[in-house]
């Protein structure tokens, strides 16, 4: 039988521009995450140019138009379609998805020392495996 997944993304850095945390992969520290930044009640929830609203969500592996590889996709985000853990540097990379890499700057820069390393590593340890979820917290 499959064993099922567990991502969690956990904020720790607001800013008008981005947020950034950390993602665990079954309880263990995976790399960092990059979004464009969290809405709050004064401001208007765009979903391409701000964070994932909190919560869990189902977790499939999907072919992107996009990207043209397979990559993680979030199911049931509300008011939005096609959220995806992907690589890149800066919220400025997001249409509203998550970001993933191993390293980051004390600025709004998150990194690999080799392209796309975190999200390859990522879409190598989902493939094949139970039910994935997600909890951004």
């Amino acid at each position: 039988m499959l064993e099922p997944v567990k991502l969690t993304v956990i904020r720790d850095e607001y800013d008008d521009a981005y947020t950034r945390g950390f993602m665990y992969l079954n309880g263990e520290k995976f790399g960092y995450t990059l979004e464009p930044p969290l809405t709050f009640e004064s401001k208007e929830n765009v979903p391409q140019k701000t964070a994932i609203p909190k919560g869990i969500y189902p977790v499939i592996m999907t072919f992107s138009q996009r990207f043209k590889r397979i990559l993680p996709e979030l199911i049931n985000v509300p008011g939005r379609s096609k959220t995806r853990i992907h690589s890149g540097n800066r919220a400025s990379d997001s249409t509203g998805c998550i970001l993933v890499a191993y390293k980051a700057l004390p600025i709004e820069i998150i990194y690999n020392d080799t392209p796309r390393a975190a999200e390859k590593e990522l879409v190598r340890r989902l493939d094949f495996c139970g039910a994935i979820s997600i909890e951004v917290k």
